[in-house]
């Protein structure tokens, strides 16, 4: 779909350096030059990256003092709608991996602390899975496991999710012939009392709770916005991403 700056529209286009190590996943790059169908062709000069066609910050900030207050042209505006949907249920490997990239837990520390939730605590099922999918006859029973893990800083969440009726989890979940000796990892229905976990434990059960809940929340909704503009004789792109319903991420 094209937004409503249409081709040949006139703009002041503002040229930068993008230090990617700040901006994350803003991109500034050429527009594809455009081909029969069918053409076979390497990319040109010109279709490169920048960060390909400039071999030094120099080169860059000459690139950026010629195009600066330059006027340009749009050539062309796309959007298009994303969804996200929540992320799969844990298994072992997912879990280390978040709990190293949220609160620095090596993968023994996190195997240790599920070990605890599951065997002293009876908290979460068996940890040591290899499956992020649960059987039919599992996701029968998860109401009362939401209302178990409905206290504490999941209780809005839960309670909402119950109040609601609880909406059935689809086959991005629950697929029996994913499920080998032992289904993701999720909460039991036992009612945990959160005061008493030890900090690590706790951080753990967290991450494994919340991962649970999202399943049950719809996508969340972004518009993708791509610009395609001449300035100065060079093809620029610049990408951007606005959520419009936050969906399981709120």
């Amino acid at each position: 779909m094209r937004g409503g700056a249409g081709r040949g529209e006139s703009v002041r286009w503002e040229a930068r350096w993008l230090d990617r190590r700040k901006l994350g996943p803003r991109k500034l790059g050429l527009a594809d030059e455009r081909e029969p169908k069918g053409a076979k062709r390497g990319p040109t000069r010109r279709e490169a990256p920048l960060a390909a066609r400039l071999g030094s910050e120099e080169e860059a900030r000459a690139l950026v003092a010629r195009l600066a207050g330059q006027p340009g042209r749009v050539v062309e505006v796309t959007r298009r709608e994303e969804r996200v949907p929540p992320p799969l249920l844990h298994h072992l490997t997912s879990l280390q991996q978040e709990a190293n990239r949220r609160y620095g837990l090596t993968a023994d520390q996190t195997l240790q602390a599920a070990q605890a939730l599951y065997e002293k605590r009876k908290l979460i099922t068996y940890p040591r899975t290899d499956s992020r999918h649960l059987t039919r006859d599992v996701a029968a029973g998860l109401r009362a496991v939401v209302a178990a893990v409905a206290c504490g800083p999941y209780a809005q969440a839960a309670q909402g999710l119950l109040a609601g009726g609880l909406p059935p989890l689809g086959r991005r979940y629950v697929d029996d012939a994913k499920v080998g000796d032992h289904h993701a990892i999720v909460p039991t229905a036992s009612a945990p009392n959160l005061d008493a976990l030890p900090q690590r434990e706790a951080r753990v059960y967290d991450l494994i709770v919340r991962r649970f809940l999202a399943a049950f929340h719809p996508p969340a909704i972004y518009a993708r916005s791509r610009i395609d503009a001449e300035v100065a004789g060079e093809l620029l792109r610049a990408n951007g991403r606005v959520r419009l319903d936050p969906g399981w991420e709120a």
